[in-house]
């Protein structure tokens, strides 16, 4: 009997009673066979019993079994009735614990047997060790020693060989140093680790490599986003290392991890002649140096954060701060108790500009920051220090954003975060000169940082993170530039000098020690974390590179002397052409000479060689002689970075097009997004267009051949709609049908339900339907095209999409597109504002031609802020509409408007536009009569919501000026009306809504009443006749009118500017949230 049924075999169903000793009655829930664990198979019948503790065996069923019990002192043994008593084996063992018997759950071997029946090589050392169940040599001996037993046989090598054991018991060989000494010169030997942190940085990075020199201890870290940019780091370590020529890097040691196999790394390795050292997998006490060091790194972050009491947001802060003094503290090296820094000659550190991270500071506002009779002096906490500890970086405990100043006094013992600020700054300390380090002199570095002693790398693409320049904080990503040919003429990067176009770009840090740079940046949670400034090869030992990408060969002159006297800028409109530096960082080729000038070429080329293929796999065209009296076009390359939506690097894209401007006219459902690859070369030419050979690409046997283009080449002006024919053609060949409202949808019905649908943007298209409709549709076209990705929806044309699956809710945003605006426009620096428009929006004006600006980036502005205003943030719609009315005449008060704009958006980027819900569809039409000041034309808009938010919006100024403000309101409503039916007829077309009149609210009794019935003729009869065109949807109940107050007017944020409780509360109507 078993308590449980879990051994048993061919349960059956049973009620069986069983009487228990203790006179109590049990019932039996199932029974079955059991097979017990005896050398001979045996099954006995069984009850299962729940009321049970331990299952019972009774030795009757074993006796009906034909087996014999031996009941001993110490236990019981179970033969076969069939053999011997004498010689016979038994088939089971019992062993007993105070009263009761119990039978082993292991079976016993019939390998197994008593020592008197033992074979010779039974009785070996061996035989006993397998016998005691593989005890080891030592307790074996001492059981010998003990029973007084003597093996037959004493052979050590089959002890040690035993399969069972080396399968089980394999420990890990003891680690013992293979290299008695350490390496006598700095380079023979460097070790390198990846470590990381569980907490982002507002940049992106999450990981650090750091790199030790065997012989000097030197050590450098670099902080890096991603673990493959392992390649890069190393490509800037050694060219700061071996700068001076004097230790070349000849070794370098690892652990096996990818980032230090790749095919790239590995082949820089062997033409450098640098001998790479990869360890075992998942052993890292072999490359012990770098990980002790990781360790020390990561103890240093912490100590410094606890001590401080700041987040963990401020842990590479806390990085730069240690590592300031890192490489000038003594240590044991194989050249003495000494720095590395004084090895390696670098100047060590000053004591008396080292101070604990996080203390209390007070550093000095320039006079340009402030007025007169405000405090000269602010308070701040210690981040770091700049480069030569010639200023700090501090985190501004009132602005939450970071500073860096020379002009600072500290209170080292005041922890902010810990403690009450003091009203009073401490006194000035004074200097601490620091202690000889080692018995030999160390030569002094000069205070002017040499132009060799910068570091600028010949390598690809950058993931790390680099110092920001901080009068250019433009670009989303940092490129590197060629270097000089000779290794030892590393050149620096050249500030560019001043310019009319460029006046209010302020001088780095470096180059002004008197002044202040003020680098805004979010509030927490987002990183506060600079970075510090300087050489790269600093005796802080973190290796850092100036972003900018205008860099060339070492200047022959020392560097120009710049005064330290603060410069202001001007009021012109130099910050207006900050915006057209931000392609210059990133360093895309214009044309095929660039590309081979470039210090990318070979990742620019592989991108062409790609795009290349592409054309001749898809037979774009065929070499003929060159045509006579036909126009033959020429052709050029296309460059761009492809970005994630977090501004890293993807991938880098060349296409080959052609210069076209030279022709002649002529429910649960799930989501995915596809893009098609060479989408244009799908389509083919109603005519052949002959074109130049691509550069670079010319057949070298027949130079003066053209191509005959047979398909859709990008640049053609007929590609796109070539290609939107093939595309189309092929969507309804899937039995899909293409909406008569929207031309760029597709939808299949099925018994009046939709199935699914989708939408296409020239080579984009996004799918959502059903599970098995989205499958046969991407399967389908995967067939047909050449699709480049296929992955889930979360990011389509700017915007980002997160679903709420079990709520039924789809959330819309730009984050990230902002804060690209931000980076373009602002340098990264924003101002927080609450509302869109400020006091002087409405006394905006027309401006006069003695008062336009010469050029400026306005126009690209408004684009971009259009882009969030029709798409995610209707809550700027009316002020953006507003500014786009004066693209051809803006002034600097446009400007200034605009950019009260972007800084409004960075403040709410976290908006987001929610949509779903239950499909009832409602409009609202609003209207402010005569508030244009140039020309009294009123501003109309209307919004449309369907469900929990609004999908369709718009305001607009209206073409004629209206004499009435009923008038007005009755032209709005009427435009209203319109895009209310087409919202209707697209509904029922997809099956979500029934033919039934959509209710539109209108605040205005006067448009309400003229509307449904045409009286006062009079006064009306001057109006458009399209016009009346509500009137007829409202007849045909086609549209609802609904009066609604003044107050519940949805639409009224389109019209008008509001305060910034309105503003909340209607786009909180809108369907916008903060999540």
């Amino acid at each position: 009997m078993l308590p449980t049924a879990a051994p048993l075999l061919h349960l059956r169903g049973d009620n069986t009673n069983v009487h228990l000793a203790n006179q109590s009655t049990v019932e039996a829930t199932k029974k079955g066979l059991l097979l017990l664990p005896l050398s001979v198979k045996t099954e006995v019948k069984a009850l299962v019993v729940p009321s049970l503790h331990e299952p019972l065996l009774s030795v009757a069923n074993l006796c009906d079994k034909d087996l014999r019990v031996v009941f001993t002192k110490d236990g019981c043994d179970i033969y076969s009735s069939t053999d011997s008593p004498l010689t016979s084996k038994p088939v089971g063992k019992g062993y007993r614990r105070r009263n009761l018997y119990y039978l082993s759950a292991e079976p016993v071997s019939s390998n197994f047997s008593l020592v008197s029946s033992a074979t010779p090589a039974e009785n070996s050392l061996l035989g006993y060790h397998i016998r005691f169940s593989h005890i080891g040599l030592r307790p074996l001996k001492q059981l010998f020693k003990l029973g007084g037993i003597a093996p037959t046989i004493l052979n050590k090598v089959d002890f040690q060989q035993c399969p069972v054991c080396v399968q089980s018991k394999l420990p890990r060989r003891e680690l013992k140093s293979c290299q008695p000494y350490r390496l006598k010169e700095p380079g023979e030997l460097i070790h390198l680790d990846v470590g990381s942190h569980e907490v982002n940085l507002r940049e992106g990075y999450r990981y650090y490599v750091t790199f030790v020199d065997d012989c000097s201890k030197f050590t450098s870290v670099f902080p890096m986003k991603f673990k493959n940019n392992v390649f890069n780091c190393f490509k800037l370590f050694r060219a700061s290392f071996e700068k001076d020529g004097k230790h070349p890097i000849r070794a370098l040691r690892s652990d096996n991890g990818g980032e230090y196999i790749s095919t790239e790394f590995t082949s820089y390795l062997a033409s450098a002649g640098i001998c790479h050292e990869p360890g075992p997998s998942h052993s890292p006490e072999l490359n012990g140096v770098a990980e002790r060091t990781n360790r020390t790194i990561s103890n240093h972050i912490q100590c410094a954060l606890l001590q401080a009491k700041v987040p963990k947001l401020f842990w590479a802060d806390a990085l730069r701060h240690s590592f300031h003094s890192f490489d000038s503290f003594l240590c044991k090296t194989p050249l003495g108790f000494k720095a590395p820094s004084a090895i390696l000659g670098f100047r060590p550190v000053n004591l008396s500009t080292l101070h604990p991270f996080g203390c209390l500071s007070w550093y000095k506002v320039p006079e340009a920051n402030r007025k007169k009779l405000d405090p000269k002096g602010r308070a701040a906490m210690l981040l770091s220090y700049l480069f030569d500890g010639n200023g700090y970086c501090l985190w501004d405990l009132g602005k939450c954003q970071v500073v860096k100043s020379r002009d600072v006094v500290f209170q080292d013992f005041t922890f902010p975060y810990t403690t009450e600020l003091s009203a009073t700054p401490p006194a000035i300390q004074e200097e601490i000169v620091w202690p000889q380090l080692t018995s030999e002199a160390v030569p002094a570095l000069p205070t002017e940082v040499s132009p060799q002693q910068t570091l600028t790398p010949d390598m690809p693409l950058l993931d790390v993170q680099l110092e920001p320049r901080f009068d250019l904080c433009l670009s989303a990503s940092i490129h590197a530039v060629p270097t000089s040919p000779a290794p030892s003429s590393i050149s620096p990067p050249s500030p560019p000098p001043p310019s009319p176009q460029e006046p209010d770009i302020p001088e780095a840090p470096t180059e002004k020690p008197d002044g202040v740079v003020l680098i805004t940046l979010p509030p927490l949670p987002d990183s506060p974390s600079p970075q510090p400034q300087g050489n790269p090869i600093a005796p802080s030992g973190i290796v850092s590179v100036p972003d900018s990408p205008n860099t060339g060969h070492a200047p022959s002159s020392p560097p120009r002397q710049r005064s330290g006297r603060e410069r202001r800028a001007p009021d012109h409109y130099g910050r207006w052409a900050k915006s057209a530096k931000v392609d210059e960082d990133l360093d895309k080729p214009k044309t095929w000479q660039q590309l081979l000038n470039s210090p990318h070429k070979a990742r620019w080329l592989k991108a062409a060689d790609d795009e290349f293929a592409s054309l001749l796999g898809m037979n774009t065209w065929k070499l003929v002689p060159r045509p006579h009296k036909r126009k033959v076009i020429k052709s050029k390359w296309v460059f761009k970075i492809k970005c994630r939506p977090d501004r890293s690097i993807q991938k880098l894209k060349g296409r080959l097009v052609a210069m076209g401007y030279t022709q002649v006219h002529a429910n649960n459902w799930k989501g995915r997004q596809v893009d098609f690859k060479t989408a244009f070369l799908n389509g083919w030419l109603d005519e052949p267009v002959h074109m130049e050979q691509p550069p670079g690409f010319a057949n070298p046997h027949h130079p003066d051949w053209v191509c005959e283009v047979s398909r859709s080449i990008y640049g053609l002006k007929q590609s796109p709609r070539q290609w939107n024919i093939e595309l189309h053609k092929a969507l309804l060949e899937l039995g899909l049908t293409n909406s008569k409202y929207d031309p760029t949808l597709y939808f299949r019905v099925r018994d009046n339900n939709l199935v699914g649908a989708l939408t296409i943007h020239v080579d984009d298209l996004a799918i959502i339907g059903e599970p098995s409709f989205v499958d046969d549709i991407i399967l389908a076209l995967g067939e047909r095209f050449t699709i480049g990705a296929n992955e889930d929806i979360h990011h389509f044309l700017s915007m980002k999409i997160t679903r709420n699956v079990p709520n039924r809710h789809v959330f819309m945003s730009q984050s990230h597109y902002i804060d690209e605006l931000c980076e373009c426009f602002l340098d990264g620096k924003h101002t927080s504002v609450s509302t869109p428009t400020d006091a002087n929006f409405k006394r905006l004006h027309r401006c006069w031609p003695e008062e336009r600006p010469s050029s400026g980036p306005y126009n690209q502005l408004i684009g971009s802020l259009l882009c969030l205003s029709q798409c995610t943030h209707p809550n700027v719609a009316f002020a953006v509409n507003r500014l786009s009315q004066h693209l051809r005449d803006p002034s600097e008060a446009h400007w200034h408007a605009g950019v009260w704009i972007l800084n409004y958006l960075v403040s709410t980027k976290l908006l987001k536009l929610k949509l779903g819900g239950k499909l009832d569809c409602c409009g609202y039409s609003n209207l402010d009569w005569a508030e244009e000041r140039d020309d009294r034309r009123s501003t109309s808009a209307y919004t449309y919501c369907v469900g929990d938010g609004a999908i369709l919006w718009k305001s607009q100024k209206q073409a004629t000026v209206s004499l009435l403000s009923t008038e007005a309101e009755y032209e709005a409503l009427s435009d209203s009306c319109k895009e209310g039916l087409w919202l209707r007829h697209l509904l029922t077309e997809l099956c979500l809504q029934p033919d039934t009149p959509i209710p539109l609210h209108v605040d205005n009794e006067g448009a309400e009443a003229l509307a449904k019935n045409p009286k006062n003729h009079a006064r009306t009869k001057h109006i458009h006749a399209h016009y009346h065109f509500i009137r007829e949807c409202v007849q045909d109940d086609k549209i609802s009118l609904l009066h609604v107050s003044t107050h519940e007017m949805l639409a009224d944020m389109l019209t008008k500017p509001l305060n910034r409780v309105l503003l909340e509360k209607n786009w909180l109507r809108f369907g916008l949230v903060d999540l």
